[in-house]
């Protein structure tokens, strides 16, 4: 209920502030768990990506987002504390739940896409469950990196086609996975 609530406020919000937008959506899976691998601009993109996805999803939270909203309500937003994330994640996509992760680690400062890091691939081969490359575009305009106050911006989400894993169990493996749904990504950005 609190979920449901929060997502129509949310949605209301975001539409009026941002005209925000959504392709792709018939490209989330109805049933199990996956992962939406997204590029990461701004503080504005775990709810972003709430709001965008017809499913619940969930994400590890970093350490002090705590200061902008009581853990308590962070968890019913479907975050988890990111020093228990691969176990969590596991267990998650293991129940058929999807996973918001942000293959690159951190936010881009200029909106270019950063060499990922291998846990997207590990996820998705180690719980054999697919990858939405996602693309956001707009939210580094929207609350800058170093920002602290929201701008009126267009912000959208495009999910991609779902990758599924079809490489080695091995670390060479994770990350070729993780580097072709960074590829997939950069296909969505295109040339801007």
């Amino acid at each position: 209920m609190f979920y449901t609530l929060a997502k129509f406020l949310g949605f209301l919000i975001f539409k009026l502030l941002f005209r925000f937008g959504v392709t792709g959506r018939e490209n989330i899976p109805k049933t199990g768990g996956f992962l939406i691998a997204a590029n990461h601009l701004s503080f504005l993109d775990p709810p972003l990506l709430a709001l965008a996805s017809p499913r619940k999803v969930f994400y590890a939270a970093k350490k002090g987002v705590e200061h902008a909203l009581p853990h308590f309500i962070l968890k019913r937003l479907g975050a988890f504390r990111i020093e228990k994330g691969i176990r969590t994640a596991m267990q998650l996509l293991k129940m058929g739940k999807p996973i918001v992760i942000f293959p690159e680690g951190a936010r881009s400062s200029d909106g270019s896409l950063n060499k990922p890091y291998s846990g997207i691939g590990f996820l998705a081969i180690k719980a054999k469950v697919p990858a939405i490359p996602t693309l956001i575009k707009g939210t580094e305009k929207a609350l800058p990196k170093k920002g602290k106050m929201i701008r009126p911006r267009k912000v959208e989400v495009i999910f991609g086609q779902p990758l599924f894993p079809q490489y080695s169990e091995k670390k060479n493996g994770y990350q070729e996975m993780s580097e072709e749904v960074m590829r997939r990504i950069q296909v969505l950005k295109g040339d801007d």
